[in-house]
């Protein structure tokens, strides 16, 4: 089986394999959490992936997203396909000495 290379085209959306799919919802999701969004829905990041030429190749989307978030020690579920980033006590240290390093 051929592998495609993970190059984004929004005209010409990759499909992923399994494997593949969990690690780029991982990553969409915390890369999002990290930019101040600390609430996110399948929807933020089904959007995030698309913008990145990403398709999922799964019939329920949200539903994949949901399931991959609900496994995440770095995610609470809060309501329906919403979910809320935990900062961990590790990057709360991490902010605190960023902040006072910054005065």
């Amino acid at each position: 089986m051929q592998q495609i290379p993970l190059q984004p085209n929004p005209t010409n959306p990759k499909q992923v394999d399994r494997k593949e799919r969990k690690n780029l919802i991982r990553t969409a999701a915390l890369e999002l959490a990290k930019t101040g969004k600390t609430e996110l829905t399948g929807t933020d990041i089904l959007d995030d992936l698309q913008r990145k030429g990403i398709n999922l190749g799964v019939p329920r989307p949200s539903s994949v997203i949901g399931t991959v978030l609900s496994a995440m020690n770095e995610f609470e579920r809060v309501g329906a396909n919403r979910f809320k980033y935990k900062e961990s006590s590790t990057n709360k240290e991490q902010n605190k000495e960023s902040v006072g390093a910054a005065s």
